[in-house]
């Protein structure tokens, strides 16, 4: 037991989805002297955390299809919804994990592309970091300011104008599932071609959300919409920080 190493893989930057972007960003990272040895490993566990949370979302999501595709032959139906709502509710608490280990990944970079200032220091401040915290910090930065990395983040996420409807729609919903299960008032019905569709609804006596119209939001698909989205805004980020290094 003694000659057995420590694995390497999560140590190890790696391209894990196999994505051209994720390629491009990987590869720059390697063809450049920005990081030491020791920050390509941190970057290395913080790269491999997003897809984690990017897997985890696709498996939670698939599961609770397969559950809601057996809805003909549900016998218990208060284990039926408990199984479903937590499945749910963990794609959504996965998908926005996303955000936090990616703005670790952001956030390192950047500190030493800005010459280790504006950002947080990756090894003092990492536990306290956080999607919101480093997207702010970046935004302004008169270091970083006009750089691409913060203008995805601005059109993305931030600007009201231009904001991803999916992004808040996650928001939301990540949101609501800290305090409330996601299936409260919710319908089940079947499309057209016979897909299941869960709409959510706002029971009598809870608070309004004023934010975003999520009354009505339909789950299953609205939940597919917002998981391409979230990987289509991971290869832009890493496309952003690959043009700056």
């Amino acid at each position: 037991m003694e000659d057995i190493k420590p694995d390497q893989t999560f140590f190890t930057l790696q391209c894990w989805r196999s994505n051209p972007d994720e390629q491009v960003f990987v590869k720059k990272i390697y063809s450049t002297n920005l990081l030491t040895p020791r920050e390509r490993r941190t970057l290395a566990v913080y790269h491999s955390a997003t897809n984690l949370h990017l897997y985890a979302y696709k498996k939670s999501y698939k599961t609770a299809l397969e559950q809601l595709d057996q809805t003909s032959t549900i016998g218990n139906e208060t284990s039926f919804l408990l199984d479903v709502e937590n499945n749910l509710a963990s794609a959504i608490r996965s998908a926005w994990n996303v955000f936090d280990s990616l703005a670790h990944e952001i956030n390192l970079v950047s500190w030493k592309i800005a010459g280790r200032k504006h950002l947080y220091h990756p090894y003092v401040q990492e536990k306290k970091l956080s999607f919101y915290m480093v997207r702010e910090k970046l935004l302004t930065s008169d270091k970083l300011d006009g750089s691409k990395i913060c203008e995805v983040l601005e059109q993305e996420t931030k600007d009201n104008k231009s904001k991803a409807k999916e992004y808040i729609q996650l928001s939301e919903l990540a949101s609501r599932i800290s305090h409330r299960p996601i299936l409260l008032g919710h319908r089940l019905t079947k499309s057209d071609k016979g897909l299941p569709q869960i709409f959510l609804t706002d029971n009598e006596g809870m608070p309004a959300d004023s934010a975003s119209a999520l009354t009505n939001f339909e789950l299953v698909g609205g939940l597919a919409q917002i998981g391409n989205w979230l990987e289509c805004f991971v290869d832009k980020v890493y496309i952003a920080l690959s043009l700056s290094l």
